[in-house]
């Protein structure tokens, strides 16, 4: 009897096949951005469902409020963040899941701009050793014959 149940083996295959095209030069970058886009919504999601019936952070309401009237320096922090914030909402509505969203997309592109950095210093073997990674594991996994 096998100690992984078909669905189990079909999400191994799945996650085999993001590694996959994660490491090939070819589709790499695309699948990053894709990767990283359904990050970002998946946590903005979270945000504004999990944070739904609260105020937004008084920090963030401070940036808002802050970002109105943009002047070269404020008392507590410099007026980039302001600058961001005040961009963001020209763009998108004043709304929380807006400034939810606003900070997904700072961490993905922060995300982004360290994997491109690392790539710069890593090998193709490195690059794939999350594929060799994953099927060590699925084979390990579907060779288990212990019972529970």
């Amino acid at each position: 009897m096998s100690a992984m149940t078909q669905s189990g083996r079909r999400g191994l295959a799945r996650i085999e096949r993001l590694f996959d095209a994660l490491a090939d030069p070819a589709r790499g970058e695309r699948t990053v951005v894709a990767v990283l886009l359904a990050y970002a919504a998946l946590w903005t999601l979270y945000g504004a469902i999990a944070k739904g019936s609260q105020d937004i952070h008084a920090d963030m309401s401070e940036q808002f409020a802050l970002g109105r009237e943009l002047a070269l320096g404020y008392p507590k922090h410099p007026p980039l963040a302001m600058a961001v914030v005040r961009a963001w909402f020209a763009v998108f509505p004043t709304a929380d899941w807006a400034y939810y969203l606003l900070a997904m997309v700072n961490v993905a592109l922060a995300l982004w701009i360290a994997g491109g950095s690392a790539r710069g210093f890593s090998t193709a073997k490195s690059a794939c050793s999350g594929s060799r990674c994953s099927r060590w594991c699925r084979s390990s996994i579907s060779t288990d014959s212990s019972s529970t």
